[in-house]
Parts: C-alpha cells; sequence; structure tokens
C-alpha cells in the first residue's frame, strides 16, 4: 500500500454522492427556470405556479430531498441510479458516470460549511447498481478502498 491513496469505503461513497447531487440540483433549478421563463410569459396566469416553484425550489435547497414525488418512495422500491425519473435523464446519465474518470472526486470532501446529508446505511444500495452500470467507478472503488 505503500505510495498508493486510499479512502475508506463510506468516505468514498459521501464524496461520490455530494457530487451527484450537485448535478441533479444543477438539473432541477435548470428546469425550474426554465419553468420560471415560461410562467413569466403568462405573468397574470402564473401567480399559483410561482408559489409552486418557489416551494419546489426551497424543498431543493434542503440537499438531499427529492422534488419528484415517485423518488420520495424509493425506500420500499429496487435502488436505481441517481439518473432516473429525472427530466433530463441522458445528460444527467451522462455526467454522472463522468465523474468516475476523475479520482478527486472521491478524495475530495464536501466543502466545509456545506451540509450535505449522507446516510451510507440508505445509500448502499444505490451505490451497489452503480457498480454495475460503470465500469469506472467499479475500478476506482477497487484502486482506491482498501479490502476489510
Amino acid at each position: 500500500m505503500e505510495g498508493r491513496t486510499v479512502v475508506k469505503e463510506e468516505v468514498f461513497w459521501r464524496n461520490y454522492f455530494y457530487r451527484v447531487s450537485l448535478i441533479k440540483q444543477s438539473a432541477q433549478l435548470t428546469a425550474l427556470a426554465a419553468q420560471q421563463q415560461a410562467v413569466g410569459k403568462e405573468d397574470n396566469k402564473g401567480r399559483e405556479e410561482d408559489s409552486q416553484l418557489t416551494d419546489n425550489y426551497w424543498r431543493l435547497s434542503e440537499g438531499t430531498k427529492e422534488v419528484c414525488p415517485r423518488a420520495a418512495n424509493k425506500k420500499s422500491e429496487a435502488a436505481v441510479p441517481p439518473w432516473v425519473d429525472s427530466n433530463e435523464e441522458e445528460t444527467i446519465q451522462q455526467q454522472i458516470l463522468a465523474l468516475s474518470a476523475d479520482k478527486r472526486n472521491f478524495l475530495r470532501d464536501p466543502p466545509a460549511g456545506v451540509q450535505f446529508n449522507f446516510d451510507f446505511d440508505q445509500m448502499y444500495p444505490v451505490a451497489m447498481v452503480m457498480l454495475q452500470e460503470d465500469q469506472l467507478l467499479n475500478r476506482m472503488r477497487f484502486d482506491l478502498v482498501p479490502k476489510q
């Protein structure tokens, strides 16, 4: 293990899912901005939609909570990749898969002061699905996380 960078499995996944959450939040905020522009064009008609957009924004800003109602019920469903049920599924999938190409995405902690709630036990099934979906991720985990 000399000269080899290693990281605990929980830290590996926390750092990875933090970056996944940034990708998802970015896509959701882009979708909200597009909705808001459309609502702005229908100015008087869209008062209720503005309220709904604000509510969705605040739910997004809480960090790990999802706007998609189906995502809230995933606890009882089989684990799926994080891009499932997203508006821009293909784009988000490409961005998430690209994370595995850079070791820094697994070694750098979320910035100080950023509240990111990560429950390893809850995310572990999704992590296992991601290992099946992404061979680069599988290799990165093999390289960075020591066998226990």
